[in-house]
């Protein structure tokens, strides 16, 4: 009975993990020789490991995807005592009593893992290979910070014509990688939940950024700003714009989403913290909303402006624009340019240079289009985001997505 529901518990354990290792052969009881009606007198003691060298009976082959949690669960007769695995790709560790090959893989390309099982009666060995999923482009473009960097009409027309900052990820040198909060870089790590980001969760290779994380921190990556020592930079008004593509199909592996985003600096500097009794902004840039989390992304470009404030009593209220999404039609594993002007009273989506969505605000307006209650508990108040113009710190930009579904990043730029 003993050995029965440990193979149970195995097989539940092993059936769970089948999405990522691909099909494994889960044995039923009745065929390794367990027999209730069998030596009545108890001469077989149900409860002895199996005899002879260990015979390594999972999966030989799984799939692998950069920038997302992996699990496999070595298998062997014989009752291993220890397990081995040589040849694991970066991000990837072995815990040689279970047999749990688990981390976030950070590698790229295919891999050929040793496997070894070991019993008092030997070891025996087998190969997994990993194969790596299809990612999206990670080489990204260069000089696209150089003097006489031309800006696009969008920022032109509102008299944007300088270019305030500008990342082309050539090398990590921009990003505070050590979390010392000291000026000097344009990319910080530290975030909202105070954590870290840690180096596992991003690199910068080929003139690209590729970012996810190791826990969802509601897609905080890397910020502009230090929020413990306010070095860095925020901002007000301009075109800000950033080049990046992701694999659409990885949202029902992920919680949180590639995201480009603006967020209230004054909000995280004030000491009330999420009981700040005064509203606080957010634009999202872009978010690859699915229809929830984890759940297959349906290709929507999601642009929001969020006018957050503590309504006093348990809860957080968010006001909305009502039209904060549209389905593009493009293909994801390519690049493109996500953007938004800021302008007074205005914030307009972009994607490639086209307008999708709008959004107009004045103090004596409840937003054009309208604004809605995200929980429905309260009415609209007039002025609504009209707070966004006037944030006495700036707003701060962020990068990040969750830990399953990495975003790669060619440029970022912002015009004033």
């Amino acid at each position: 009975m003993i050995i029965v529901n440990c193979i149970k518990r195995q097989g539940r354990r092993l059936l769970h993990r089948a999405v990522l290792v691909g099909a494994i052969s889960i044995m039923p009881a009745s065929d390794i020789g367990l027999n209730a009606a069998s030596n009545p007198a108890g001469c077989t003691d149900q409860n002895a490991p199996a005899s002879g060298t260990p015979v390594i009976t999972s999966a030989s082959s799984a799939q692998i995807i950069q920038g997302a949690s992996f699990d496999y669960q070595i298998t062997a007769t014989g009752t291993p005592s220890r397990f081995g695995a040589v040849g694991l790709p970066n991000g990837l560790t072995l815990d040689s009593s279970s047999g749990v090959i688990s981390g976030i893989v950070s590698a790229t390309g295919p891999a050929m893992v040793s496997l070894t099982a070991t019993n008092s009666e030997g070891t025996g060995a087998a190969t997994l290979s990993l194969t790596a999923v299809h990612t999206p482009d990670a080489n990204g473009s260069q000089h696209n910070c150089d003097p006489g960097t031309v800006p696009p009409y969008q920022a032109t027309n509102q008299g944007f014509n300088s270019l305030v900052f500008c990342d082309d990820f050539d090398s990590t040198a921009t990003i505070d990688v050590a979390a010392t909060g000291n000026a000097g870089y344009k990319w910080y790590t530290y975030n909202q939940a105070s954590q870290y980001l840690p180096t596992s969760a991003y690199r910068v290779a080929n003139s690209a950024l590729t970012i996810w994380d190791v826990a969802f921190n509601n897609n905080w990556g890397l910020s502009t700003e230090d929020i413990r020592t306010y070095k860095g930079q925020t901002f007000m008004f301009g075109y800000f714009e950033a080049r990046i593509d992701f694999d659409p199909t990885l949202g029902p592996l992920a919680r949180g989403w590639p995201a480009v985003w603006l967020f209230s600096a004054r909000h995280k500097e004030a000491p009330g913290g999420m009981h700040d009794p005064t509203p606080w902004s957010e634009v999202d840039i872009f978010e690859a909303l699915s229809s929830g989390s984890p759940a297959d992304y349906f290709g929507v470009f999601a642009g929001t402006i969020h006018q957050w404030q503590w309504n006093g009593g348990q809860e957080i209220e968010g006001f909305v624009n009502t039209k904060n999404k549209v389905r593009p039609g493009v293909e994801w594993n390519n690049w493109h340019i996500v953007g938004v002007l800021w302008v007074r009273g205005r914030v307009t989506w972009y994607l490639d240079g086209y307008p999708l969505l709008t959004q107009g605000y004045g103090a004596s307006a409840r937003g054009n289009p309208p604004a809605y209650n995200c929980r429905g508990s309260m009415a609209v108040p007039q002025g609504v985001f009209t707070n966004l113009d006037s944030e006495p710190e700036g707003m701060m930009l962020i990068l990040g997505s969750g830990p399953q579904w990495p975003m790669n990043v060619d440029w970022v730029r912002v015009w004033r």
